[in-house]
């Protein structure tokens, strides 16, 4: 009985020692997890930040249809729709493509 509470005794502070370099081995990965999420959204957001109030205003002034811009600027027209409306941003490609489409720079399809 003596032998073992030494022997737990001698093993205890080794065995403390680990369960602490546990912890924060699993605090700092939590911490590690969290901000690479956090920063997965933010990029996502962040690329797709352009929007586009002058679309509408172009595509009525050169008399063409969601589904004929669709087909000018390769673009689907559900997206065009989205643009339009704001409920979604652009992607710059998407930006690029439509300004090709309707033959105007960037900059009229963002004022």
């Amino acid at each position: 009985m003596v032998r073992a509470r030494s022997l737990l005794w001698s093993v205890a502070p080794g065995l403390f020692f680990m369960l602490r370099i546990l912890y924060h081995f699993d605090v700092a990965l939590s911490t590690y997890m969290a901000y690479n999420l956090d920063m997965k959204t933010k990029s996502n957001n962040i690329s797709r930040s352009y929007q586009l109030p002058g679309l509408r205003r172009e595509r009525k002034a050169r008399t063409l249809s969601q589904e004929e811009l669709a087909t000018l600027s390769g673009v689907s027209r559900p997206t065009i729709a989205r643009i339009e409306l704001g409920t979604t941003g652009a992607y710059r490609s998407t930006v690029d493509k439509l300004a090709r489409g309707l033959k105007v720079g960037k900059g009229r399809l963002m004022v």
